[in-house]
């Protein structure tokens, strides 16, 4: 139980760090392939002992944010390690350029979010059937959005989970 609540402490002050510090972000040019290929590593373990399959989609090479990578990757796995405990066998990212905007997508194969969950997901504390703590979402959301981007949440038309997000692009006349 003490784990549990240190594990709860440090996520509740983490989110008030990221969004209470405007110098707790350390912004640069960053690789978002390079930052999904390293989100994969990480979770690879947690998915194969879930026997499931986690699968990184090719992605575009030029997909480059002005951001911090820690942070960024920490949204990204948050997103991933909820898919994977709904998944029933496989979650993928994905990665995508239109115009001057990048878009992560992390989806599952399991039974999707349900409505009454919908309008809540990104709310502090609010948790899933199987969800921990209830601020893994929200997290991503101050980050994603800290990044200027949005995060959105839904159900694939084939079933299972989607989280998309989306970032403006890295231009080299930005600071």
């Amino acid at each position: 139980e003490s784990l549990r609540l240190s594990a709860l402490v440090d996520d509740l002050l983490y989110l008030s760090k990221l969004e209470m510090a405007d110098d707790y972000y350390v912004f640069e040019p960053m690789k978002l392939g390079v930052l999904l290929s390293q989100c994969v590593q990480k979770l690879e373990g947690a998915a194969i002992k879930e026997g499931k399959a986690l699968a990184l989609l090719p992605c575009p090479e030029a997909a480059t944010v002005n951001g911090d990578g820690g942070k960024l990757l920490r949204a990204v796995m948050n997103l991933a390690g909820n898919c994977l405990r709904y998944a029933s066998a496989k979650v993928e990212l994905a990665l995508a350029v239109t115009g001057d905007t990048a878009t992560i997508t992390v989806s599952d194969d399991g039974p999707g979010f349900d409505p009454i969950d919908m309008q809540h997901l990104f709310t502090r504390f609010y948790k899933g059937k199987q969800g921990k703590y209830g601020l893994g979402l929200s997290i991503a959301e101050a980050i994603v959005e800290k990044h200027g981007g949005t995060i959105t949440a839904g159900n694939r038309p084939e079933g299972g989970a989607q989280f998309t997000v989306t970032l403006p692009l890295y231009r080299a006349d930005e600071k």
